[in-house]
């Protein structure tokens, strides 16, 4: 074989290769992509009764915070009032000098120790008048929860002899304010005081839970405490019905007796 043949061949293997390297691109860039399947990780379940019923708690703990903090701060500037009374002078000696100057300091020290037991006398009024209201509106407020308790108790068919046991069981052992109140509001406040009187560990619970545990606390306390509602059915009584005919039988008169 002389140089340009061999020179030839290799030409030829090298076209050859060229060639089956330009389809296997081909055939990759034009192969269809394998997709990957990505799951996206599920989102968990959130209870909203839970939530809600814990961000109301929280709600009502600030508020009885701000009260306590306003109360607080009432007894503070009333303190502040008392170490600023004015005091009346003493009686100068008639022999100084400026007996006429401290004369009339005295009787302005008067003048003003009587407008301050005035306007003191005005604050406790208000103080007074404001406390009755607040506790007329608690009074009220209680009233209107209590009926609301009942009827609950009775839509829930709870026995109200038990129920007021249960009743006297939980005050006996003490139950805080603000859940005493919520008792009485809530639709299933009767089956809650039934379960805390059977669960003294639960009263414990939520006497001595924070804020942020409260609702927590107070939505599994009313869940158990569902359990205890007694199961009703929509389906009447049977009726009675007379055996026989349901005609009563008539007199048919003495032994013997025929009749043509």
């Amino acid at each position: 074989m002389s140089e340009q043949e061999a020179q030839a061949d290799e030409e030829l293997v090298e076209e050859i290769v060229e060639e089956q390297e330009t389809d296997l691109v081909e055939e990759l860039d034009t192969a269809p992509e394998e997709k990957e399947e990505v799951t996206e990780p599920e989102e968990p379940k959130v209870d909203y009764n839970k939530v809600i019923a814990q961000k109301a708690f929280e709600s009502r703990e600030h508020k009885r915070e701000a009260e306590s903090l306003r109360q607080e701060l009432a007894a503070i500037k009333e303190r502040e009032a008392i170490l600023k009374e004015p005091m009346i002078l003493p009686v100068p000696d008639q022999y100084d000098d400026n007996y006429a100057e401290q004369m009339e300091a005295r009787d302005k020290s008067i003048q003003e120790k009587a407008q301050y037991d005035a306007s003191q006398r005005v604050r406790a009024e208000h103080a007074e008048y404001q406390r009755q209201q607040q506790n007329q509106e608690q009074i009220n407020q209680v009233n209107e929860r209590g009926n609301k308790y009942k009827e609950n108790s009775i839509k829930l068919g709870v026995d109200q002899a038990q129920l007021g046991e249960a009743a006297n069981i939980v005050a006996n052992y003490g139950i805080r304010q603000d859940v005493a109140m919520e008792l009485l509001s809530e639709e299933q406040g009767p089956l809650i005081t039934m379960y805390l009187a059977q669960n003294p560990q639960a009263l414990d619970a939520i006497n001595t839970a924070n804020a942020i545990s409260l609702g927590n606390v107070w939505n599994d306390i009313k869940t158990k405490a569902s359990s205890l509602q007694t199961k009703t059915t929509s389906t009447p009584d049977p009726v009675e019905t007379q055996r026989g005919s349901g005609v009563p039988a008539k007199d048919r008169g003495p032994t013997g007796a025929t009749y043509t």
